[in-house]
């Protein structure tokens, strides 16, 4: 019956069987049939590979441990926690499964890749990676810890991947294996919370290094060298000790539990080959060693070493090696040993294509938070340095002269040395004549001038700063640097957009436009020379009695005195004027508490005032502290009870609501003449600013690195 259904199909196939037979299955022919399906996806072999480096892995620690699959990790696929004899220990770490069909290097190793920035992550989690490899060529398994990539100081900067070798003692035979990989976890875990022994006791091998070495010599300099540390590094057998150090004639190699936090120093040709071999070669073992110390978190003797051996090592002349160090050591704050460290490379001048400039390195310690907590030397020996070193540029001719001696009085500002830093904002100016033709290099300048009373000189560069960047931000320091000359009148006829005023600012410029105002309105004057010593009149009775008297005072000798218009708050009968007269008399003292306080409390009073009220607590809040302003509430208890409340009340509430912060914008200056503004505080264009700022100076693959680092930090 079959054969009846199918006639048709069989015609097409004219063919008989060896018997003549036409049966179904005699024509029936499997591989012609299933040649003719679509094709269908295979399988990739990668894919094959990470299964089988899973079932691998998980035959070997179970069923003493638990391997549980993670989905959406980046770059992570299981987890494993540790059991022992059956109970939970709360250890636990990730998994990287890797495979490979390659065949074994010469020396028996085998190789994966992983991109760097994969490392950092991994490196930032709080649970350790175990990067596990399955070899298909025989089955083996081989574990490694992300910790122990050796990051450096000799590494390819210019690489976007990291490679990992396996060799015999990265394989994971059966149980027995278990217990190294738990010691290394451990490991990895004190190294990470700085738990690590003070004693840290190293194997070293010297058999394989350069013939013009006598190891003898050598190995007794290192054992001396591990002495002058106090105890924190001893030399011992390698069946006792926690890492090896090797030397040979081409590297230099420091290697901790499990490889981790190793240290690898890759040496030119004939390093050892003069009469002081073996004391560079000892110096190149203690700035491995100290790289090593620095890494797992003992900074202080790492620093030490670093600093004592530096000179005399191969690493002197290898500008990555000291950029990493010098990285390390601002990472743990060591900001005066840092400084040692670096200070004769920017004297020297060096340079190198594959990392920043050098002098970056000063910018990083002024940058530093704890820049402000050095010793007052050591801040000197900086400046005076960075300015040696600008000066040494502009005498050369370099292109970035002045923005070198620009970044020194930036520096000498924000310490409060106004002089100096007037000095070398001029000198900028003088080196760099675009300084000159820049709205924002005369308003610097011009503050400056303004804090030391040379309100002439502050006058001229304001003008300068409106006529070459606009009014938004200069116009309103120009009019109070008027108004504090006396040029009263002049000052009230200078206009701004008040939006276009950065809103840190805005309080005090609202605040300023009502002295101003009041000043003119009370006194009638269009200018003065202030006569600011005015203690002896002061002490007229009628100034109590008359508030003509005040005003009179105040025409025939300063229009801006304090004191006189805290009288003149109390001769006003109508609360609005009581309230401008003392924002005169706090505004010019700026620093009393009492004088903010009871501007406070006027406000209060006035009904229309809730802006002013909140541009007073801005003003107030920048210039003393809550403590001095809720000290000073108590005064106002004599003035009128029932306001002690509300006042206090009104500087308790500004604490809760956070105040505009204080613009940190870096102005780019391009050579088509347009300007780009970078808010330092923001984190996209922080990145843009280290994109830019570094891109002369930096490879694209460091430059890379650097950011990748930074978006880490930020996250």
């Amino acid at each position: 019956m079959l054969d009846d259904i199918w006639a048709p199909v069989y015609s097409a196939y004219p063919a008989r069987s060896a018997s003549g037979d036409r049966s179904l299955l005699a024509r029936f022919d499997r591989r012609t049939i299933l040649s003719k399906r679509t094709p269908m996806p295979q399988r990739p072999r990668s894919h094959q590979l990470e299964t089988l480096s899973k079932h691998a892995f998980e035959r070997i620690i179970t069923p003493h441990w638990i391997l549980r699959d993670i989905a959406g990790d980046y770059g992570i696929d299981a987890e494993v926690e540790i059991f022992d004899s059956g109970y939970a220990t709360g250890e636990i770490f990730k998994v990287q499964l890797k495979g490979t069909d390659a065949q074994a290097s010469k020396k028996g190793t085998f190789s994966v890749s992983v991109d760097i920035e994969k490392i950092y992550y991994w490196r930032k989690l709080d649970t350790p990676v175990l990067i596990v490899l399955y070899t298909g060529v025989d089955g083996s398994v081989y574990a490694r810890w992300a910790d122990s990539w050796d990051s450096g100081p000799s590494r390819n900067v210019e690489s976007k991947t990291a490679t990992f070798r396996f060799s015999a003692k990265d394989r994971l035979n059966s149980i027995t294996s278990l217990p190294r990989i738990r010691r290394e976890l451990a490991a990895i875990r004190e190294l990470r919370e700085r738990r690590q022994p003070y004693e840290i006791c190293l194997s070293v091998n010297a058999s394989s290094a350069a013939r013009t070495i006598d190891g003898n010599d050598l190995l007794a300099r290192i054992r001396v060298a591990f002495f002058q540390t106090g105890g924190v590094l001893r030399m011992e057998s390698q069946g006792e000790a926690d890492g090896y150090l090797t030397i040979d004639k081409s590297k230099l190699r420091l290697a901790y539990i499990g490889d981790i936090a190793s240290c690898t120093l890759h040496l030119e040709k004939n390093s050892y080959s003069g009469p002081n071999a073996a004391e560079v070669a000892c110096a190149d073992a203690m700035m491995v060693i100290a790289i090593f110390l620095l890494r797992i978190g003992r900074s202080e003797i790492g620093a030490k070493l670093a600093i004592r051996y530096l000179s005399s090592s191969n690493m002197s002349n290898h500008m990555e090696s000291i950029d990493e160090l010098f990285q390390n050591f601002m990472a743990e704050g060591l900001l005066a040993e840092g400084w040692q460290l670096v200070k004769p490379m920017l004297l020297s001048g060096a340079q190198s294509e594959r990392m920043n400039p050098p002098d970056f390195w000063w910018s990083q310690i002024i940058f530093h938070e704890d820049f402000g907590r050095l010793p007052v030397e050591v801040k000197d020996d900086i400046i005076a340095t960075a300015e040696r070193i600008a000066e040494a540029k502009a005498s050369g001719g370099v292109r970035d002269a002045g923005a070198s001696l620009y970044s020194v009085a930036k520096v000498c500002q924000a310490l409060g040395r106004t002089k100096e830093a007037i000095r070398l904002f001029e000198r900028a100016g003088e080196v760099d004549k675009k300084y000159l033709l820049r709205g924002y290099y005369h308003r610097e300048l011009a503050g400056l001038y303004f804090d030391t009373d040379v309100l002439d000189q502050a006058i001229l560069h304001y003008r300068k700063a409106v006529d070459l960047a606009g009014p938004a931000e200069s116009a309103p320091l120009l009019s109070d640097a008027l108004m504090h000359h006396g040029e009263y009148s002049e000052a009230a006829g200078i206009t701004f957009d008040m939006s276009a005023i950065p809103p840190y600012y805005r309080p005090g410029a609202r605040i300023q436009q009502i002295v101003l105002k009041r000043v003119v309105a009370l006194t009638g004057i269009d200018s003065q020379i202030r006569n600011l010593d005015t203690a002896d009149v002061l002490a007229d009775p009628t100034l109590e009695q008359s508030l003509s008297a005040v005003t009179s005072l105040m025409a025939s000798s300063d229009a801006l005195d304090p004191r006189l218009w805290f009288m003149a708050t109390f001769h006003q009968e109508e609360a609005s004027d009581a309230l401008e007269c003392a924002l005169v008399s706090a505004y010019m003292s700026a620093d009393r508490a009492d004088l903010w306080v009871l501007a406070l409390y006027l406000s209060s009073i006035v009904a229309e005032s809730a802006d002013i009220r909140n541009d007073i607590c801005h003003l107030a809040f920048r210039n003393c502290s809550v403590e001095e302003l809720l000290e000073q509430t108590t005064a106002v208890a004599n003035l009128e009870i029932n306001k002690a409340e509300v006042v206090r009340d009104l500087i308790l509430d500004f604490t809760d609501s956070p105040p505009p912060r204080l613009p940190r914008v870096v102005r780019l200056h391009q050579d088509d003449g347009t300007t780009i503004e970078l808010d330092v505080d923001n984190e996209d264009d922080r990145l843009q600013l280290g994109a830019i700022k570094f891109l002369s100076g930096f490879s694209e693959g460091r430059l890379s690195e650097i950011l990748q680092n930074a978006r880490n930090s930020s996250e």
